[in-house]
């Protein structure tokens, strides 16, 4: 065909253009596969599955500066260099961005209709290599003679300053944000599907995610990026789906996982893939969710000791206790005793564990973490609870844990003798806390916890820890963390608190899930080395899952 022959490309390097796209196929057999892309999106469906899943919430983009904009003679292009632009977080794997690009008009179609311009985030999965496991979010754009120009795109170069043809790179003025650029629009809602790049080779390796959102631009923009091609425009005519099933603001995994749950008790959720929760518990799509990693680099706040009035453990020794299997984790139901915090008595309900740490201290992941649940005295529900993390690395072998023994065949393990919380969380308490205001790691995610991480990690053997690991091999019965949304941590204090030792925003009795007065993620001003002992008043710590009358508390 005449493209073949006769192509007009910007530089003269390219072994293909947009005048023919019909033929590709010819040079790149996979362009004429089953599972390419663009498609048209129906936005009345039918969709496989639908849910509430929020895709900015997977996104972790950084802010960079000293990016440059380029012409591949395809389009206008920025690169990211060794993830420097940030990552997405889906299914349990993390896609790093390498690089986004532009196509005028849009590539996907909305019932029918193409968008003035699609803006492509491209990912690729951690690991990969080639064109394998690529993650796209389509990002629409329209355009009217009354919109503005859109501020982002004229730093790029529209409508003036983007390199011609054949022309060297520019440098984009101040920092390249895809957060702040695409928070409000990928919080409208995605359609997913599987499919291929959009240019050749077309190979078929892309979880395609279209944003729902829509953006603007003003109309010279278009046309300058459009004067870029000549009459050439940059977009492939959308494919058959051929089969295919689009998901509205879900996953394929969480389709899966809501069809066939691999839990041992048959429970309502499992950690095949924790970010599927939200579909049943929103609030895990939350902004003051936990897990979290702990930069000790990064502490807003750190005293050299803890005031021991703010912290006073004082568990009572328990006996008769059992060591039982709940389906999610390991647990004893332990009630005596409880801790002192900031004066207000909280008693202990239980503690479980997680076979690997779900935190992570600078991103290390320790091989067991014990949480040991508090709720304040008079709380209920949800509300008011807090939790002492101890993390546990190889070592030798831990004799508290040999002293709990192991569940076997479903069947909860009689602890023998006397057991004594104190004995355990005291020494782990040597090098201090690190304490931040968040969630139940587990559905339903109430953000009403207050974390209390010890700094020292305990030791347990390889044995021990392989034991345990043998009721729970893969998936880990430990969520991965979640963003810190502006959070603050503390060092033997709490981050959130000014020296005039009370906290607006109380929970005690409610269930908002605010501990810090602010919903936005954000804590209050910081004072360093501020007197711990007014530190707090009433402060909503979120509750347990369980009441002392039977339920059985989630959080893991």
């Amino acid at each position: 065909m005449a493209s073949a022959s006769n192509r007009r490309l910007s530089s003269g390097s390219a072994p293909w253009d947009h005048i023919f796209p019909q033929c590709w196929e010819q040079s790149y057999p996979a362009c004429g596969g089953r599972a390419q892309s663009p498609v048209n999106i129906a936005t009345s469906g039918p969709f496989q599955a639908t849910g509430n899943l929020d895709l900015f919430a997977a996104s972790t983009y950084t802010s960079v500066s000293g990016k440059s904009v380029r012409n591949t003679g395809h389009g206008l292009q920025v690169d990211a260099v060794a993830g420097d632009l940030g990552s997405i977080l889906v299914e349990e794997k993390k896609y790093n961005v390498l690089q986004f690009h532009m196509h005028c008009p849009s590539e996907h179609t909305v019932d029918g209709k193409l968008l003035a311009c699609e803006m492509h985030v491209v990912h690729q999965k951690v690991g990969a290599t080639g064109l394998n496991d690529l993650l796209v979010v389509g990002i629409l754009y329209e355009s009217d003679t009354s919109y503005a120009e859109n501020a982002f795109l004229a730093r790029l170069g529209l409508p003036s300053g983007a390199p011609g043809n054949g022309a060297a790179a520019v440098s984009i003025a101040g920092s390249v944000d895809l957060a702040s650029e695409y928070q409000t629009v990928m919080k409208s809602g995605f359609y997913r599907y599987d499919g291929s790049l959009t240019t050749p080779p077309c190979t078929e390796s892309v979880s395609w995610f279209v944003v729902a959102g829509k953006l603007q631009m003003s109309q010279a923009q278009v046309a300058a990026f459009r004067a870029m091609k000549g009459s050439e425009a940059n977009n492939r005519p959308v494919q058959l789906l051929n089969g295919r099933a689009i998901f509205k603001n879900t996953l394929p995994g969480c389709y899966v996982e809501s069809s066939k749950r691999r839990l041992s008790s048959g429970a309502a959720w499992g950690y095949v893939l924790p970010q599927c929760w939200a579909l049943n518990y929103p609030a895990c799509a939350g902004q003051k969710q936990s897990p979290i990693d702990i930069d000790t680099n990064a502490i807003s706040i750190s005293i050299g000791t803890m005031d021991p009035s703010l912290l006073k453990l004082s568990h009572a020794s328990a006996t008769g206790l059992q060591y039982k299997n709940t389906g999610h984790g390991l647990q004893v139901d332990y009630t005596a005793g409880g801790v002192t915090y900031n004066g207000a008595l909280y008693k202990t309900l239980q503690f479980h564990f997680h076979w690997r740490s779900e935190h992570t201290i600078d991103g290390k992941n320790y091989p067991a973490e014990m949480h040991v649940v508090h709720q304040k005295d008079g709380s209920t529900g949800t509300n008011d609870l807090l939790v002492i993390g101890v993390m546990y690395e190889i070592g030798a072998e831990s004799a508290f844990i040999s002293k709990l023994g192991l569940p076997s065949d479903g069947k909860p393990f009689n602890v023998s003798g006397a057991l004594t919380l104190d004995d355990e969380l005291l020494p782990a308490m040597a090098n201090g806390v690190y304490m931040y205001s968040g969630s139940l790691t587990t559905p339903p995610c109430s953000e009403t916890v207050t974390w209390v991480v010890l700094a020292k990690a305990h030791t347990a053997s390889q044995a021990q820890i392989d034991a345990a690991k043998g009721i729970y091999p893969e998936p880990n019965n430990n969520r991965p963390t979640q963003p810190l949304y502006g959070r603050k941590i503390g060092k033997n204090m709490f981050p959130g608190t000014s020296t005039g030792g009370s906290t607006s925003g109380s929970t005690s009795g409610s269930t908002s899930g605010s501990t810090s007065g602010s919903t936005s993620g954000s804590a209050t001003p910081i004072v360093k080395n501020e007197d711990v002992s007014s530190a707090f008043s009433s402060r909503g710590i979120l509750a347990r899952v369980t009441a002392l009358a039977g339920l059985s508390l989630a959080v893991r």
